[in-house]
């Protein structure tokens, strides 16, 4: 199978000039293809988006033909608006031609600042493929901590992504895989963005960084519970949930204190409490951990989900399913959980444990939001003395909406909610009284004297204050409050 040549750096370079002076853009792809969000074009819009390209032939539709589509292109076509920009795709091998026509070897799809090159998912069959941007890896560049730090790793790094995008807040970053085409795509994509602080090495998992420390680590997992070793980015061979588990028992030892891991993790989901299994991947490692729930899904729907690939031809896609199903019926796996576990090594004999429901409009990267929310759970552990004493605040993207119902011939308050309008836009529904409380906790006063002053104006003594302390809790549980320093 193909696999990237060690990139030419000047020749990446200038590639990457000419991609960028083309529009090759989220911004730019989508306006062209008459969409908003995501470049990532299921099966089902490539048609469309073929439509929305009819009659255009300039550098951008070229590209978007060749890089998004998988199309081929008459080579004198390509060659009349690329230039001499087609030397540096060739020599780079992302383009390659096939008699008169030019084809790509690769798929290339921005994400943020970057430009990331994976396996074509048309010619994606191979145990060793390297699958570009999906949702998980998205979910989990939103989902980490990226503040500044000396080292940074990333685990099962793939195509890359996750150290490119860590790598302007590190000084430098160790990417890790079992797979060597994965290494080549990593190595292809840090040339293409011009990243030089990321150092790739080979094996599995933290077995390359033996006892070596780091301030962040992001890990993105064969985390897919299944029966099988088919793909080496999806299936860990390892059976259960085995690998999400050893995993995050292991990374606390590679954590400095402070640092921050984020994980994407599954689970075998017992009844509908969601966070038990999980939590027991934690003790004795020193660190807090914050589980945001993306979602579970029946053994069924797992078993179609994970083999939606194999739909057009339909025996192998029916002997799949069966397969898995009855790996589940054996493993008594009746339903599987989602989410990604944000970790903190704090060394602390009783560290908490928190679950969240991940919003499904996370809206860019989170990492500010993901700071305040554990400050804010560290705030929710105190005593009752100490949090009396704590000056709280909604945070400032926190916006209160107020309902109101008629009462006689006016108006009283109902209802409210609160959501919070950055990058991980959690709500809440309030009662009229809590939504009060909200107000009054405005960071000038302690929570002890909001807390009286909601009891008088409510008509109840003062020392009933205290009562209302699992609800600033719950508040800042869930993000709606938080510290003022």
């Amino acid at each position: 199978m193909w696999a990237p040549p060690a990139p030419d750096a000047v020749a990446a370079a200038r590639a990457r000039t000419f991609l960028d002076t083309s529009g090759y853009s989220a911004a730019h792809i989508g306006g062209a293809l008459g969409r908003s969000g995501s470049v990532l074009l299921e099966r089902e819009a490539v048609g469309a988006a073929r439509g929305a390209l009819a009659g255009d032939g300039d550098a951008l539709a070229t590209l978007v033909r060749l890089f998004l589509l998988g199309d081929e292109v008459a080579a004198d076509d390509a060659a009349a608006v690329l230039g001499e920009a087609l030397e540096d795709l060739a020599r780079l091998e992302l383009v390659a031609e096939t008699g008169a026509a030019l084809r790509a070897n690769v798929e290339l799809v921005p994400h943020e600042h970057l430009l990331i090159a994976s396996d074509r998912r048309d010619l994606a069959e191979d145990h060793a493929a390297v699958p570009g941007l999906h949702r998980p890896s998205a979910t989990l560049a939103a989902l980490t901590v990226r503040r500044p730090v000396e080292r940074a790793l990333d685990v099962g790094t793939g195509n890359g992504v996750q150290a490119l995008l860590v790598s302007p807040v590190a000084g430098s970053v160790v990417a890790t895989d079992v797979n060597e085409r994965a290494l080549a795509f990593a190595e292809l994509n840090a040339a293409l963005n011009g990243c030089t602080n990321v150092e790739l090495r080979l094996g599995s998992y933290l077995e390359p960084v033996a006892g070596e420390r780091f301030g962040l680590v992001v890990a993105n997992p064969p985390y897919v519970i299944s029966p099988e070793t088919r793909y080496v980015f999806r299936d860990s061979g390892l059976g259960g949930d085995r690998v999400s588990a050893e995993l995050v028992a292991a990374l606390p030892d590679h954590l400095e204190l402070g640092g921050f891991a984020s994980v994407m993790v599954s689970w075998i989901q017992d009844g509908d409490v969601v966070g038990p299994r999980v939590r027991a991947w934690l003790p004795g490692t020193g660190c807090d951990g914050l589980l945001l729930h993306a979602g579970a899904t029946s053994a069924r729907e797992a078993a179609t989900q994970w083999n939606k690939g194999l739909a057009d031809d339909e025996q192998a896609y029916a002997d799949a399913v069966a397969r898995w199903l009855g790996y589940y019926r054996e493993q008594r796996i009746e339903a599987i959980g989602y989410g990604t576990l944000v970790l903190r090594r704090r060394d602390d004999p009783d560290p908490w444990f928190a679950v969240l429901e991940l919003p499904d409009d996370v809206r860019g990267q989170g990492s500010d939001d993901l700071e305040l929310l554990f400050g804010a759970l560290d705030a929710a552990q105190d005593d009752d003395g100490a949090l009396l004493r704590r000056r709280l605040a909604a945070p400032p993207s926190a916006r209160l909406h107020r309902i109101q119902a008629r009462d006689g011939g006016g108006w009283r308050d109902d209802d409210a909610q609160v959501e919070l309008t950055r990058a991980l836009p959690f709500k809440g529904r309030l009662d009229a009284a809590t939504a009060d409380l909200l107000t009054r906790l405005d960071g000038r006063r302690t929570v002890g004297d909001a807390l009286a002053d909601a009891a008088a104006a409510a008509g109840a003594p003062r020392e009933a204050a205290a009562q209302g302390l699992p609800l600033v809790r719950r508040l800042l549980s869930r993000g709606f409050l938080a510290p003022v320093e």
